[in-house]
């Protein structure tokens, strides 16, 4: 961290890039301050995301609050901009994270199901390279697919190679894309793809992780792969 950009949150010059150098370092709570001191689309819609990746680091029973505070800022996101892709995307992925928590029943009667694949799909629609969206989106139909209920709520199998061959073709250099695409084809069928997952593991763990996030998808890979030997 350089002596300007301490300056900087010192005298409350940040910037989105500032929330975003934090964010990639893995400072997930500084980014979500940071970025909220910007009070712009932008900079909610960061503040989501940071949020989100922070609840993930805290117990069970602290990540209720925090995640209904991301899809706050989301929603905050979007009545400055509702064009904006990330904050779609935020929406879906803080409604999908809160509908686990708070349980099946709620999930079902809320329609959380819909609710995700609707964000998602408003994301791509704002932004067809918005490689998060694939990714989740593409996770989403893997996972009702393998539940057997995608006739209720849209879950189509070939969505799932088709969103994960995309985001391959966005983003060829992502560990992460190839770390979720590996696990959507085990949730879909662990015998069957095997040899596929596989092949996405080994090609995750030959790339160099840059940041925060894919340091951790990195390790995930390797761990994974090493499972499936």
């Amino acid at each position: 961290m350089t002596l300007l950009f301490m300056l900087g949150i010192a005298l409350g010059a940040n910037s989105l890039e500032d929330a975003k150098t934090l964010f990639n370092d893995g400072k997930f709570s500084e980014a979500a301050k940071v970025a909220l001191t910007l009070e712009s689309s932008a900079g909610y819609a960061l503040a989501a995301r940071s949020l989100f990746e922070f609840s993930n680091q805290q117990p069970k029973d602290s990540r209720l609050a925090i995640l209904e505070q991301a899809e706050k800022y989301a929603q905050k996101a979007l009545k400055l901009d509702a064009q904006n892709a990330d904050a779609y995307f935020e929406l879906g992925s803080t409604a999908g994270q809160l509908g686990v928590l708070r349980g099946a029943a709620y999930a079902f009667a809320s329609g959380v199901a819909v609710t995700v694949r609707e964000n998602f799909e408003k994301a791509l629609a704002l932004d067809a390279k918005h490689v998060q969206s694939m990714i989740a989106l593409g996770s989403w139909h893997a996972e009702i697919v393998s539940r057997g209920v995608g006739f209720l709520y849209g879950g189509k199998l070939e969505q799932v190679f088709s969103l994960f061959e995309n985001a391959l073709r966005t983003a060829p250099k992502s560990i992460v894309v190839h770390l979720f695409y590996a696990k959507a084809m085990l949730k879909l069928d662990g015998q069957k793809y095997r040899n596929q997952a596989k092949n996405q593991l080994e090609l995750a763990v030959k790339l160099e992780a840059n940041d925060y996030l894919e340091k951790r998808a990195l390790e995930n890979a390797k761990e994974m792969l090493a499972g499936l030997k």
